[in-house]
C-alpha cells in the first residue's frame, strides 16, 4: 500500500512536469511567432525559472521511504523542499536578470502562466490519478 502511494505521487509529479514542459514550449513557440527568437529565448528562461525549482522540490519531497511514524518526516521534507524551491527560484531570477540580456515581458508572462497552470493542472490531475 505504501509503495503504491509513493508511485502514485511520483506518477502525478511526472505528469505535472510533462504538462508544464508542454505548456512552456507552446508559450515559447507563440512568443517566437509573435515577437521573434529573442522573445522565445526569454520565454524559455522564464519557463526554466519555474520548472527547475519545481523539479528540485519534487525530487526532494518524493525521495523519502514511507513507513510507520514517517508523517513528521514527510512534513519536514515538504517544508525543506519549499525552502529549496524558494531559494532556487530567487537565485535563478537573479542569475538570469543579472547575467543574461532578456526581454522581460516574455520571461515574466511565461513564468506567471506556468505558476498559474500549476494550480490548474494539479486540480485536474488530482481528480484523475
Amino acid at each position: 500500500m505504501k509503495q503504491k502511494l509513493a508511485w502514485k505521487g511520483l506518477t502525478l509529479a511526472l505528469a505535472m512536469m510533462a504538462c508544464q514542459l508542454t505548456l512552456i514550449l507552446a508559450v515559447s513557440a507563440a512568443w517566437v511567432h509573435l515577437k521573434g527568437i529573442s522573445a522565445g529565448y526569454a520565454s524559455l528562461y522564464g519557463g526554466g525559472i519555474y520548472l527547475i525549482p519545481q523539479l528540485l522540490f519534487s525530487l526532494f519531497t518524493l525521495n523519502r521511504n514511507l513507513g510507520p511514524g514517517s508523517a513528521g518526516w514527510v512534513l519536514w521534507d515538504f517544508y525543506v523542499g519549499a525552502g529549496i524551491k524558494l531559494v532556487s527560484t530567487v537565485a535563478l531570477f537573479v542569475a538570469v536578470l543579472s547575467y543574461v540580456e532578456v526581454d522581460h515581458l516574455p520571461l515574466y508572462v511565461t513564468y506567471s502562466l506556468s505558476l498559474f497552470f500549476q494550480w490548474v493542472i494539479t486540480i485536474v490531475l488530482n481528480n484523475r490519478y
